[in-house]
């Protein structure tokens, strides 16, 4: 499996909770979801970034008209453990949810995050050079701080991967961007963005764009 080296060396963001007014948010329900299939569980909005925020300028041309970015997941049943797939509005806040649920296993009710999440802003901080997995070394170092560390939510950059790195392609036949690696907080610990530390399992989700479909891939990797 190759996880480290050269070639993972795009410089991105963590993401941290803030009171000053940045529009990047955790949690809330600003987008409407639509879907088909099972009531026992719904989606639920992760993060919403403001792809117009001044860190983000430099990587506008990969927008084009979108303004915001929702970051959606199934959480609290073994939903997420397929490849979910959604699109996005590009002015109005709604989501339809375009993969179909044939059955799902929910989580034991104690174990349950709230959906909807208590809305947190977020402030996104820069990467450097020690937040890549250039090095063996490096990658397990990182994987303290991605799995059960206060730097799960890794947005743009050099995704942290379990597993084999991933590459998906659009139906419109275009690469998509792997927008934000999703760790998780251990449970004993408190949460960084609300009371209830942020876990689902020992896996990561990655979310993979195409900006001009508004198009959103779901994939997961085990621990």
């Amino acid at each position: 499996m190759i996880k480290w080296g050269a070639q993972f060396d795009k410089l991105g963001f963590t993401a941290t909770p803030t009171n000053e007014n940045f529009g990047h948010t955790f949690g809330g329900q600003s987008y409407r979801i639509q879907m088909n299939g099972p009531s026992e569980d719904s989606p639920t909005l992760l993060l919403s970034l403001d792809l117009s925020a001044d860190e983000l300028a430099s990587m506008r041309g990969f927008f084009g008209s979108c303004l915001r970015l929702p970051i959606v997941s199934f959480v609290n049943s073994d939903a997420w453990t397929n490849t979910q797939e959604y699109v996005f509005g590009s002015h109005d806040q709604t989501i339809e949810w375009k993969t179909d649920v044939a059955r799902m296993e929910m989580q034991n009710p104690e174990d349950r995050l709230p959906n909807p999440l208590p809305e947190r802003r977020m402030k996104l901080s820069p990467m450097d050079s020690t937040d890549l997995p250039l090095q063996e070394e490096d990658y397990w170092r990182i994987g303290d701080d991605f799995l059960g560390g206060n730097k799960f939510i890794r947005i743009f950059g050099s995704p942290y991967w379990l597993q084999d790195e991933v590459i998906e392609t659009c139906p419109c036949h275009k690469p998509m961007i792997c927008a934000v690696s999703l760790g998780y907080e251990l449970p004993e610990q408190t949460g960084l963005f609300c009371k209830k530390p942020f876990f689902i399992g020992e896996a990561a989700l990655y979310f993979f764009v195409c900006f001009d479909c508004r198009r959103v891939r779901v994939v997961w990797q085990s621990t």
